[in-house]
């Protein structure tokens, strides 16, 4: 799939400059930047679910508590 994006000259050489500071291409570093924005998403929203179930019962353990309930050595 194709995806064309309109961008400025300077937002451009921005591009460039980061894509070869880091032994890009400017369709890779656009590419990996989408999805390290998606995947930090995903997270944020993964932890706010699990503190929102968290202060719903605040109920903690110890790791030795965790690993014996989880069956682990």
């Amino acid at each position: 799939m194709l995806l064309k994006l309109d961008v400025t000259d300077e937002q451009m050489a921005l591009v460039n400059q980061y894509a070869a500071k880091h032994s890009l291409t400017p369709e890779e570093a656009f590419k990996a930047a989408l999805f390290e924005r998606i995947e930090d998403e995903q997270d944020l929203k993964a932890y706010n679910d699990a503190m929102a179930e968290y202060r719903k019962d605040p109920v903690s353990r110890s790791f030795k508590e965790l690993a014996d309930e989880l069956g682990l050595e």
